[in-house]
């Protein structure tokens, strides 16, 4: 049965892997990414990835992070793929910004905060190598 319309519920942006540290990745970015060793999941629902993460996670031992974000603004945590999607002007923004965010702030303001991320040192948490816990 095919899932044309995304009527299932179990079906989603949401990838498992296991990487090189043997820590479970949820991750909404596609992939396969460099440092991954194992797949558990692809293309399922937030709350599939969750539980097949959490009991592999278990059995072997290690622990689930993401590659959800924080938002560099409000702080609001945010899956960059929906960031993406928005399809901002600034798109290095998409990284570091929730898609409220995006929409809301001007180009003006969203350039200030890059300037202050990129002042305190802080522009690397861009890399998909530093994922949330």
């Amino acid at each position: 049965m095919r899932n044309e319309d995304r009527g299932c519920p179990r079906h989603g942006a949401f990838d498992v892997w296991r990487t090189r540290e043997d820590l479970i990745l949820i991750s909404d970015l596609g992939g396969p990414y460099e440092g991954v060793k194992d797949c558990f999941g692809l293309g399922i629902s937030l709350q599939e990835a969750t539980k097949i993460a959490q009991g592999h996670a278990q059995s072997l031992r290690t622990r689930v992070v993401t590659t959800e974000r924080r938002c560099g603004k409000c702080g609001e945590r945010f899956w960059p793929r929906a960031a993406l999607a928005e399809g901002s002007a600034s798109g290095r923004a998409a990284g570091y910004f929730c898609p409220s965010c995006l929409k809301l702030a001007s180009d003006a303001e969203l350039d200030e905060y890059w300037k202050e991320i990129g002042s305190t040192g802080e522009a690397s948490h861009i890399d998909f190598s530093d994922w949330c816990g």
